[in-house]
């Protein structure tokens, strides 16, 4: 049985991150985050929780397999997601004053 590479995961659950966030937004279209310069302080604020997500894994990880899967489906995508939602939020605003 094959295993899957660290970097391998990472893109996949950023791609997964960017799926979900996007089938949030097409079933929930108001959870759009207003105009775009709060949208940029959302994506600011958002990439601090990311970097500190990723910090968190480490000590969590020297646990074992478990808690840091936990640690990964209950802290990080979520993080991932909120992240995803703020850049959409940011492009449509680009695409709101291109279409002007």
């Amino acid at each position: 049985m094959r295993k899957m590479s660290h970097p391998a995961f990472l893109l996949l659950l950023d791609a997964g991150s960017a799926l979900l966030a996007i089938w949030l937004l097409a079933r929930f279209p108001n959870w759009l985050l207003g105009r775009p310069r709060r949208a940029f302080w959302h994506f600011a604020i958002s990439l601090v929780f990311v970097w500190m997500a990723g910090n968190s894994i480490e000590p969590v990880a020297a646990r074992g397999l478990l808690p840091a899967v936990g640690v990964v489906f209950l802290l990080v995508l979520p993080t991932l997601v909120y992240a995803w939602i703020a850049l959409a939020t940011i492009l449509r605003g680009f695409h709101e004053v291109a279409a002007r």
